[in-house]
């Protein structure tokens, strides 16, 4: 089964939290900011943290990665589950399969792996035979 993805929705504009304290405290000239995210962006949470200024989901976008407060964003990873999987229709054969090939190997897995196991027997008898003949071995 996937890992489900953690999935957070900017409820306002929201600059890059590490950013924002770079041109606050340590203003330089050469220092560019990432753009700013607009509210409603969805983006998926890499990992959450906290320093000694707050909680942060850490986001990979591609401008680079986003610190982004939590306190400026919803976490809707169940409802965009919901939704995927609802407008996903073959997600539910998808897994009706997985669990069909699991019950199948769990039944008949001995029998699968003898077979395997014979055919590569043969293969490699019939290797021998054709590597002999293609040298001038026996005909």
């Amino acid at each position: 089964m996937a890992m489900k993805k953690r999935l957070i929705e900017l409820t306002q504009d929201t600059m890059c939290a590490h950013d924002k304290h770079e041109l606050v405290n340590y203003p330089r000239s050469w220092f560019k900011a990432k753009p700013t995210l607009p509210a409603g962006t969805v983006l998926e949470v890499k990992k959450e943290w906290s320093n000694f200024y707050g909680t942060y989901y850490r986001c990979e976008t591609a401008d680079g990665e986003y610190d982004i407060p939590v306190e400026n964003a919803n976490d809707v990873s169940e409802i965009f589950q919901m939704k995927f999987i609802d407008t996903e229709p073959g997600q539910k054969f998808k897994s009706a399969v997985e669990d069909l090939k699991r019950a199948i190997e769990n039944e008949y897995g001995d029998c699968f792996r003898a077979a395997i196991d014979a055919m590569t027997f043969w293969i490699k008898k019939l290797d021998d035979i054709y590597i002999k003949k293609s040298k001038g071995g026996e005909k």
